[in-house]
């Protein structure tokens, strides 16, 4: 009725709402809740209809509301707005007795930073804008010294002990990792309760790690613990006691780790070790990180003490620190290891030359039988049963200055994945191995490239696993053959401007961390005598050209390749030869 005013109209609209309301809540609800709907209902209408009529504003504001008109389609609107200050409200203020805490107050000594935040002053340049360069110190004894200050609230320190299995022989193989696991027992200063106690008061983070080169003790902690934590991993490191039964202990659980391995019959554990093994036929890179119980069963605690004292020594050691001054890193080091005596023993270099060979591995055929055994065990199938593996490696010149920097974009211009990998931005999507192999072929499960670098030396290749059930080994071979070579055809500048970007992020972004840091010093001080700032790592990968990395695989494609096949007897059958493939590249490079 257009006689019915505004609010009447409302209230009616209202009213025939809660009336709607009720009669649904009595067909969905019981009665009592019904009863307690229709009051919330009812009460939610009265409160609508009295705040229409005062414009729906509390009595303070009405005369700060401006009213004004408009046309919108039509139809005149009334809009209403406030002006000025709200009445009886006053504005927060912080007491002016309030002081900032200790050590929260900013004071800049100097309008350089403001100014340049405000596009003013000065531009950064190289000394403002990163950490102080790693120092290196050597003691009298011969041990490096080296750290890096990153004002970081935690230390790291990592020691590097020139030992490794390259250095065993038939005798001694397995005192390497024996001696591993002998790390944080007894020592001739403290019993291995001890041992363990300190390092949990002041909750260190320790790592012992046994590679084919390199015997790497690393650890964290809070920076004002760093005293104690050089005192206890020097203990730990260059005094250790050896004590018969607990060598016994180690030594047992080896063997039955050995054991183990050996009733399980299964070739994933050893695959790494038969690479090497074959790429470096009978030269020290090519031993086992991991022995036969035989070999643990024979090692002596003899044996044990003359590996040690023979390559534990502080001319072949580098302890590098991050997160602490340099002289005060020194200062421990002097306490705590300057009296060591360095028996000046001269051990020439361990020389190895790679080989290249073959290795295939035969694994029963799937069935369908087999396949039900598998989906039947809810949440750990192990896929290693259903998978063959096809591995394609050459020589590369390892960690050597003139190639490191190539070899890393080579990489990241290759990539790959697994086919779980969710290949989002910065996860390789883009890399040629994902692209050209895990998104094109279904039998695929993961293909990526590797490397497993030396010295002077060391392994570039990829790595492919596909389903047995396809007899997809031969196919997969060929694929990966085809790839390698297809980076000698063509290389596009977006591509290789994205792997150089890579590269340069993964390092720059790893050497963030403090152990990481610790790491890296170290390495860098064994390898070169020297580290390489970051502005110098990002020089060296700019650098690079896509010519010197078709020149970089080239010359790893024309040496011996390393061939490893796990599959059936079909897969195996149809796989091209080492020689086929050999004689393949060679015709194309």
């Amino acid at each position: 009725n257009k006689s019915n005013t505004e609010e009447e109209v409302l209230s009616f609209h209202h009213t025939s709402q809660s009336i709607i309301d009720i009669m649904l809540s009595h067909l969905l609800f019981t009665k009592g809740l019904s009863k307690i709907r229709s009051q919330r209902l009812d009460q939610s209408r009265r409160l609508s209809t009295v705040r229409l009529k005062k414009d729906r504003l509390p009595s303070h504001l009405e005369k700060n509301i401006i009213r004004s008109e408009s046309q919108i389609n039509g139809q005149t609107i009334t809009i209403q707005t406030l002006e000025g200050q709200v009445n009886e409200i006053k504005p927060f203020t912080i007491s002016p007795k309030l002081e900032p805490f200790e050590g929260m107050k900013y004071e800049p000594k100097s309008k350089f930073s403001i100014d340049f935040l405000k596009g003013k002053g000065k531009e950064m340049n190289e000394e403002d804008n990163h950490f102080p360069e790693a120092k290196v110190t050597t003691l009298s004894n011969g041990m490096r010294i080296a750290s890096q200050q990153t004002y970081s609230a935690s230390t790291s320190m990592a020691v590097f002990v020139d030992a490794g299995i390259q250095y065993e022989d038939d005798s001694n193989h397995g005192s390497s990792i024996l001696l591993e696991k002998m790390t944080f027992k007894a020592t001739n200063k403290r019993d291995t309760k001890s041992v363990v106690r300190e390092m949990e008061d002041f909750g260190g983070n320790v790592t012992t790690t046994t590679s084919r080169d390199l015997i790497t003790y690393s650890c964290d902690s809070l920076r004002h613990d760093f005293p104690k934590l050089m005192d206890l991993m020097s203990d730990v490191i260059f005094n250790p006691k050896l004590q018969s039964e607990e060598v016994e202990e180690q030594r047992n659980l080896l063997i039955q780790d050995c054991n183990m391995l050996q009733e399980e019959n299964k070739i994933e554990p050893y695959f790494s070790d038969i690479v090497h093994n074959i790429a470096y036929q009978g030269q020290p890179l090519g031993r086992g990180v991991l022995p036969e119980a035989a070999s643990f069963e024979k090692l002596s605690l003899e044996d044990l003490k003359q590996f040690r004292s023979k390559y534990w020594t502080p001319s072949r050691t580098v302890l590098a620190v991050s997160g602490e001054e340099h002289d005060e890193v020194v200062k421990l080091a002097n306490q705590y290891l300057g009296n060591l005596e360095d028996p000046k023993i001269i051990i020439p270099p361990v020389q190895n030359v790679y080989t290249g060979g073959f290795f295939q591995y035969e694994v029963p055929e799937v069935t369908e039988e087999g396949e039900a055994e598998d989906e039947e065990v809810d949440g750990s199938r192990q896929k290693e049963k259903e998978m063959s593996q096809t591995l394609l490696a050459f020589e590369s010149r390892g960690n050597s200055l003139e190639s490191t920097f190539t070899l890393s974009i080579l990489y990241g211009l290759l990539g790959g994945g697994g086919s779980f990998s969710s290949g989002g931005p910065g996860k390789g999507m883009y890399s040629r191995v994902y692209r050209n192999i895990l998104n094109r072929y279904s039998f695929v499960d993961s293909a990526f490239c590797f490397m497993s670098n030396f010295a002077t030396t060391g392994l570039f290749g990829l790595h492919g696993t596909s389903y047995r059930k396809d007899n997809a080994l031969p196919r997969m071979l060929d694929i990966i053959v085809h790839e390698l070579l297809s980076l000698l055809k063509h290389i596009s500048n977006e591509e290789f401007k994205r792997a150089q970007n890579q590269a340069k992020s993964q390092i720059l972004m790893a050497l963030e961390s403090n152990n990481i840091i610790a790491d890296d010093i170290g390495r860098q001080f064994f390898l070169y005598g020297k580290r390489l700032a970051n502005h110098q790592i990002v020089e060296g990968i700019d650098a690079v050209t896509i010519q010197d990395v078709q020149n970089e695989l080239r010359w790893m494609l024309s040496t011996e390749p390393t061939l490893a096949l796990v599959g059936t007897q079909t897969e195996l059958e149809g796989a091209a030869t080492i020689e086929q493939v050999r004689n393949h590249i060679r015709k194309r490079i």
